[in-house]
């Protein structure tokens, strides 16, 4: 039907989503993520004494190694690993740990699109896993925009191939404005014009400012239902452990 996903869903829709934490034993922490076929497996690492050349005097370094499904990582991949350092480093209360390391390791298991955004959630549920100290909740949500304009959540492979463009946005809960402190509320990250708040957000292809502020308040509407099953999750993560 026009309008729709690749996969028949309306464009205001999510993917099913699922999550599962504390695989790896290893790790202090780890979380698997899934939006349908795309999935994505997280591992954290410490707090551990850092080398000298990852010591900071006054907080813990964070470092970020993403591996994609298949070849060895590029640039794609490194830019990546930037924007999820800087989401990490924004929520991480690094100041508890200095001269510190913690490691945040992102595997690819499957890319059907929105593959950053689903990345992003790992990342979070694998903190809370390891129980590293955060200054807020965040989630991330993809929105791609079609040639006519109109907007699509948590885009497929597919349909990021038509777009014409993708962006994928970082939202902490709770944040909003004065008037607007409703419990799951989403803004963005660092200040940008327009007094939306903006940390890590990722975009590819072009598209008009309105388009751009009409992506990212969809994105907001997707980072709520995000946020709602992320919190259900970890609910029923809770009650399994101390049952």
């Amino acid at each position: 039907m026009e309008g729709q996903a690749a996969d028949g869903r309306t464009p205001m829709s999510l993917r099913p989503m699922a999550c599962d934490q504390g695989e790896l034993h290893r790790a202090a922490g780890s979380a698997r993520f899934s939006h349908a076929d795309s999935a994505a497996l997280v591992a954290v690492f410490g707090p551990t004494s850092a080398q000298k050349r990852q010591e900071i005097v006054n907080r813990a370094c964070i470092e970020v190694v993403y591996k994609p499904l298949s070849a060895a990582p590029g640039a794609t991949e490194k830019e990546k690993e930037s924007v999820l350092r800087q989401i990490v480093e924004s929520a991480v209360m690094t100041h508890l740990y200095p001269r510190t390391v913690i490691q945040v390791v992102v595997q690819e298991l499957n890319n059907d699109g929105s593959m950053l955004a689903v990345v992003v959630n790992a990342v979070y549920v694998a903190l809370l896993d390891a129980g590293v100290p955060l200054r807020h909740s965040f989630v991330a949500a993809s929105v791609a925009t079609r040639l006519d304009g109109t907007v699509l959540l948590d885009p497929t492979a597919a349909d990021e191939e038509v777009c014409k463009s993708s962006c994928t946005f970082a939202y902490r809960a709770g944040s909003g404005s004065d008037d607007d402190q409703t419990a799951g509320d989403f803004a963005l990250l660092s200040s940008v014009p327009g007094g939306c708040e903006v940390v890590g957000a990722v975009g590819g292809g072009a598209q008009t400012d309105d388009e751009y502020w009409t992506a990212l308040s969809a994105g907001r509407a997707s980072a709520r239902k995000v946020f709602a099953f992320v919190r259900q999750h970890i609910e029923h993560h809770c009650a399994r452990v101390h049952s």
